[in-house]
């Protein structure tokens, strides 16, 4: 199993930046969240990552796509002309 976040070692290689201050700023510029950890290291999920650069996910871990609930808009009293 692979692990939930990227390692520092990835994180230099995706950002191409060792300081991480300057990861941070690259992360934010690709759109990528990332959160400091109290010892200033920095937690990337990985899946946020290849989502982000269009990686197909498997179908159940997809959030579900939005639907319309007409059901309420079919049973509002309709006023008489």
């Amino acid at each position: 199993m692979t692990n939930m976040f990227l390692t520092d070692e990835e994180v230099v290689e995706l950002t191409g930046r060792t300081q991480r201050a300057a990861q941070k700023r690259v992360l934010n510029f690709m759109g990528i969240v990332c959160r400091e950890r109290p010892d200033a290291s920095l937690a990337i999920l990985r899946l946020h990552v290849e989502e982000s650069f269009g990686a197909n996910t498997p179908k159940k871990m997809r959030r579900p796509e939005p639907q319309l609930d007409w059901e309420g808009v079919n049973s509002i009293p309709r006023r008489k002309p």
